[in-house]
């Protein structure tokens, strides 16, 4: 009998699985949850195209002997988190020994909880116990932001639990999201080694991740985290020109017919440390503001700027519009380049794989191939979270 991995993706949006032959490492079978349900974008667990991917291995005499997923709960509690704490806290030590206590929790816990409501809550428990020196403005925004972080851990533990049950003796192992999303690119390129680019807006807590492939190994040499997100930053402003998610491409699209009137407002906030991370300043027109209840910040637009391009509501585009897009894919494909350029003379390889959602963008990613520095370039088809469920069965 023949061995295959089954891959599975249930980050978020686009949910798969595939198949991937255990021989000699191709594809077999890989589906985005969407195509069964029409449903577009589909977030659902993929439990449907799971059984698929059942159903294909024992009509074709295969054993699914593993399988994994991309996305590790761990990681929800991650250096970016464990920085904002110490921000409230303000004591290494004592941030340390809580954010390990924390971790300790991810293991034993596996309901919900409301730091809020539930006075029995082991980890409000310890809160209270413990952090009597902080001020009730400092107590509610450590309660929020483990509420945010802590429970999308659980949340994400609920789905690994769920799959794994649904699978049954089928070992289901995690791999974080971004190293799925290299491993997608990197292990279908071709390539013997090569600067892999991984852009998207959010795995775990990375926004994007750089790492020196070779062969059948993948190192990390650079990460940003959380808020620093220049696919969130797009997705902002296709929400300023009134699309949705999943409409990225129709912004990229407008750009075509607009000018960089908009390009002094906002480039300035980007910027490219010299470890490679993106570092993104706030300004008189753009900031981090935080979701109601949660303290957990995302990139918007301020008041100054909504004032000199207001919102688009209605989809009846004048030029300013198509100039504003003009505006975030320069910044787009900019900092795109500047990444690739860091990468090179990182470790001088003149080949790049790009994979995440921000690398389904076709002229940032003209722009990389075009540049100084590269010879070749290899982006996989399925560089949305989708592809994630074959780069997890690739790593």
């Amino acid at each position: 009998m023949k061995e295959c991995l089954l891959g599975i993706s249930s980050f978020g949006h686009d949910t798969s699985a595939c198949l991937i032959d255990v021989y000699d490492c191709k594809t077999i079978f890989a589906s985005a949850q969407e195509r069964y349900s029409n449903i577009k974008f589909d977030d659902t667990v993929p439990l449907f195209t799971i059984s698929e991917c059942i159903k294909f291995a024992e009509k074709f005499n295969y054993k699914i002997i593993n399988a994994s997923i991309s996305c590790d709960y761990n990681f929800f509690l991650g250096d970016y988190f464990y920085k904002e704490i110490n921000k409230i806290i303000n004591n290494s030590n004592i941030s340390k020994k809580y954010f390990f206590f924390l971790k300790n929790q991810i293991k034993n816990q596996t309901n919900y909880t409301n730091y809020f409501l539930s006075v029995k809550d082991p980890i409000n428990k310890y809160i209270n116990k413990n952090f009597n020196f902080l001020s009730n403005k400092k107590i509610t925004q450590l309660k929020k932001l483990n509420c945010w972080y802590f429970n999308w851990a659980i949340k994400h533990k609920k789905i690994h639990n769920l799959i794994q049950k649904f699978i049954g003796n089928i070992n289901l192992i995690p791999v974080s999201h971004h190293l799925a999303h290299a491993a997608s690119t990197f292990f279908s390129s071709g390539f013997d080694k090569s600067n892999i680019i991984v852009i998207d807006g959010q795995g775990e807590q990375d926004t994007i991740t750089i790492y020196n492939g070779s062969k059948r190994s993948l190192e990390l040499i650079s990460k940003t985290s959380w808020p620093n997100s220049l696919g969130m930053f797009y997705l902002a402003a296709t929400s300023h020109l009134g699309y949705k998610l999943g409409d990225e491409y129709k912004v990229m699209g407008m750009s075509a017919y607009g000018k960089n009137n908009y390009l002094n407002y906002l480039e300035p906030s980007f910027d490219l440390n010299k470890f490679g991370e993106l570092q993104i300043q706030e300004s008189e027109y753009i900031k981090f503001s935080e979701l109601v209840g949660t303290f957990h910040k995302n990139i918007t637009f301020t008041d100054k700027f909504t004032k000199i391009l207001p919102t688009c509501k209605n989809k009846k585009f004048e030029q300013q519009h198509f100039d504003f897009a003009k505006s975030i894919q320069t910044i787009t494909e900019n900092v795109g380049v500047k990444l690739s350029d860091w990468a090179y003379e990182k470790n001088k390889i003149d080949k790049i794989c790009l994979a995440g959602g921000v690398a389904l963008n076709g002229l940032m990613n003209n722009k990389i191939l075009n540049s100084k520095y590269i010879s070749d370039a290899f982006v996989y088809p399925a560089s949305g979270d989708d592809g994630t469920s074959v780069g997890a069965a690739l790593y």
